[in-house]
């Protein structure tokens, strides 16, 4: 008897995977039905399924998922018409009989009526049965082994540790090559040979672990995506409308802890888009994409679009000096009208919270009578970063490269005033200049001193969609992998810091938020 307790977790994983996979699976089977592949897949998991709910002795989840599989091979056979919204309950009950076993005690359940309506529909014979079993794939080498979560972290942590402990061993071999340089001998030279190939064998090794730890955090999109065609054919459905939802991108990998925190905003923005984007018959994508090291997730719809004018207006009532966007996502709703699904204006505030919260943006594009497009920007980790460390008024902050586009010379650009304000002038372009010290408000090192003024210094150029500055600080001292340990929500909120990172030497270093900075500016 397999010991249940000690495999239940496992167990309830493995499910939800199979389980978001057939729900995924039936909304493209109900659009073609007689599609042998589609079919296939269907089979295979409720297969597997049943193994797995066999082999802990739950014979209810086994027989339903027994059940399941015959169906699908008399509908793909044309054996029995309809049935596929049969089957999507068939997945919702057992989404529930996996819960209650995995939150109880008992070693059975029993499943409702609906497991009986199946089995009147299913007919399984000994042909499809072998012709299963024998799918080479069911019973290929294991490849991929399941991991807990909090050991993943733990390990994640470990390798940062280590990164930090690498950076103390660069300044030690510095500080070596510096000792053995005023003691010249041959002893000397050989052994200072080879403490520094130690050192740099150990730096390579500590990257090579940091970089294969990372990707063990990363998860493929379609753990999140999977979950939402079935959600979209449901509310479609409720609201008698006429919806294609396309998914595109879902090979992409994010960090897991990203992730977790990315299904609650494409919820309400999938039931937005439903609600208010599409009147009777249109197209939803949900999307993703790689753009340099970040990914942006988009949620859009081919409907009627955002009324600008009917949110300017609701701004001037509320007497509101937020931007469009930003009113937007404050809790307000343009819509006349509270539905079940969407219309009280909660759910784009959750939006921007969430997705601000694991260090992205989000972004609106929409057009009158072309539609609407979310744009959420998310980095891929949130563990470790390349940052520039640079000098300002005689504190240290980090600038992620993300948001990096140029560093320039103060002194080799032509600066000018343009509407009292400073600008360089770059590639023929005035581009606006602003002094870090003083968006910080530090009050040290000559923070009092005009832009224009400053003989030495360095312009970082950074660019946010069509929006370029350039901002100045003393020097960049160089360019390094940090770990990043994230903020409280409200620090995030009242300063331009989005995380914090500990150098080698254990000085705590803010991460600039340049993002924010560039909107604000």
């Amino acid at each position: 008897m397999v010991d249940q307790e000690k495999y239940k977790q496992l167990f309830l994983s493995e499910s939800q995977e199979h389980l978001d996979i057939l729900d995924a699976g039936l909304v493209r089977f109900e659009a073609d039905m007689g599609n042998q592949e589609i079919a296939k897949e269907l089979m295979m998991h409720s297969h597997t399924l049943k193994g797995i709910a066999a082999t802990m002795g739950y014979g209810e989840i086994s027989n339903l998922a027994h059940s399941f599989e015959g169906m699908v091979e008399n509908i793909k056979n044309k054996i029995s018409s309809g049935g596929v919204s049969l089957l999507f309950g068939a997945v919702d009950e057992l989404r529930r009989l996996v819960a209650e076993v995995v939150n109880s005690d008992a070693k059975q359940i029993s499943a409702n009526p609906l497991v009986d309506k199946v089995g009147e529909l299913e007919h399984v014979d000994e042909k499809i049965e072998t012709e299963i079993m024998r799918q080479p794939e069911i019973f290929s080498q294991i490849r991929e082994v399941k991991v807990r979560a909090e050991k993943l972290d733990a390990l994640v942590e470990l390798a940062a540790e280590l990164m930090v402990n690498k950076l103390r061993l660069q300044t030690a071999k510095e500080k070596i090559s510096a000792h053995f340089t005023t003691a010249q001998s041959k002893e000397n030279d050989e052994t200072e040979k080879f403490l520094i190939e130690v050192l740099d064998n150990h730096k390579q090794l500590v990257n090579e672990l940091q970089y294969q730890v990372l990707q063990l955090r990363l998860t493929q999109l379609d753990q999140v995506f999977n979950r939402f065609p079935r959600m979209v054919r449901d509310l479609a459905e409720q609201e008698k409308k006429e919806i294609e939802f396309i998914i595109e991108g879902s090979s992409l990998e994010l960090d897991r802890n990203i992730m977790d925190s990315l299904g609650e905003p494409l919820i309400h923005l999938l039931r937005n888009a439903i609600d208010h984007g599409i009147e009777k018959k249109g197209k939803i994508t949900l999307s993703a994409k790689r753009v340099k090291d970040h990914v942006v997730v988009s949620v859009s719809d081919d409907g009627e679009g955002i009324d600008w004018k009917k949110v300017d207006e609701m701004r001037e009532k509320n007497k509101s000096d937020l931007s469009r966007e930003d009113f937007l996502f404050s809790g307000v709703s343009t819509s006349e009208h509270v539905t079940e699904i969407s219309g009280r204006g909660v759910g784009l505030a959750v939006v921007k919270a969430r997705i601000e919260a694991i260090g992205g943006r989000v972004e609106i594009e929409s057009e009158v009578g072309k539609g609407t497009v979310f744009l959420l920007h998310l980095p891929v980790s949130l563990a470790i970063i390349k940052a520039l460390l640079v000098q300002v008024a005689d504190r240290k902050y980090a600038i992620p490269i993300t948001n990096v586009n140029r560093l320039l010379n103060i002194t080799a650009v032509e600066k000018k005033k343009q509407a009292d304000q400073l600008v360089a002038i770059i590639d023929e372009e005035g581009i606006p200049l602003f002094r870090l010290d003083k968006i910080l408000n530090l009050t040290t090192g000559g923070a009092t001193e005009a832009a224009e003024d400053i003989a030495e210094g360095t312009i970082i150029l950074s660019q946010l969609k069509d929006r370029k500055i350039g901002l100045i600080v003393d020097s960049v001292e160089t360019q390094q992998d940090i770990i990043v340990k994230t903020l409280g929500h409200n620090i995030r909120k009242k300063s331009y810091f989005s995380a914090v990172t500990i150098l080698g030497d254990g000085q705590p270093v803010p991460i600039v938020d340049l993002e924010s900075i560039i909107l604000d500016y």
